[in-house]
């Protein structure tokens, strides 16, 4: 996707602290202080002129909030199935009962993981897609597997929570022209403690929370992605590249 992208326009990605190659921070981090380091990056990268943000996932409230704080040069945003302010309390229970046992396995891997135990036992190895080639799971596993990776990311989530448990709504973006890509296949059952009913419950909710977000902008558009679950950029990364890059162009253009 980033090369595809540079085609149309430069195009900048980071590693989050911890994740990859970037340095870990052991601490709690809002999102005011993620929007602080991205700017900080930006400002000491030389990054300067009119810039697109593009958020996936969590990354949707850390670009959102990044706005807020440094509209000036910004033209416009997109965001790939974003996480919302309010969904902890607005998505069915057992959403929030998986995010809790993920924080407390997290929490157990931070603690092994520096004595060498999650390596030792091929723990990470069950995390990396089998097709993938023997490069780039080598590489991804000699990065799931440095000593502070669990720390970093048992620190994100619990940054995180707070972030999507808010009573108040999202900010608006006024007019910034604003592109939102959504999940769209089809909702499954996911064994005896998630049936089909539950599934398409939780999805028409997070519809409804991909529908507020379009809302946030009076310059926005939605596309829904009806071959994809939450990792749209894994599986129809043709339809994220086309749809960035005609928004790209329509900014580029002028035309909104």
């Amino acid at each position: 996707m980033h090369d595809a992208l540079a085609s149309e326009t430069r195009v900048c990605a980071y590693d989050r602290p911890g994740i990859d190659w970037s340095a870990p921070v052991h601490r709690f981090a809002d999102s005011t202080e993620v929007s602080k380091r991205l700017f900080k990056l930006l400002t000491v990268a030389g990054v300067e002129g009119p810039k697109i943000l593009l958020g996936m996932s969590a990354g949707g409230v850390y670009v959102r909030e990044y706005y807020k704080n440094h509209p000036g040069d910004i033209t416009g945003m997109v965001l790939i199935d974003s996480s919302h302010e309010q969904q902890a309390f607005r998505l069915p229970p057992r959403v929030t009962r998986t995010i809790s046992m993920d924080t407390i396995l997290i929490n157990t891997c931070r603690l092994f993981q520096p004595i060498g135990v999650v390596r030792g036992l091929g723990i990470m190895e069950g995390y990396i897609d089998p097709d993938l080639d023997e490069v780039t799971k080598q590489s991804l596993l000699a990065r799931l597997n440095q000593s502070h990776y669990c720390s970093s990311i048992y620190w994100e989530q619990q940054s995180f929570s707070d972030e999507v448990s808010d009573e108040l709504p999202p900010d608006s973006l006024g007019e910034l022209p604003l592109l939102v890509l959504s999940q769209g296949e089809e909702p499954k059952a996911m064994g005896d403690d998630f049936t089909l009913e539950q599934a398409i419950a939780q999805a028409e909710i997070w519809d409804t929370l991909q529908d507020e977000l379009m809302n946030l902008s009076s310059k926005s558009q939605r596309v829904i992605a009806y071959e994809s679950g939450h990792l749209i950029q894994n599986d129809q990364p043709d339809l994220v590249i086309e749809e960035v890059q005609k928004f790209i162009r329509k900014l580029q253009s002028g035309v909104e």
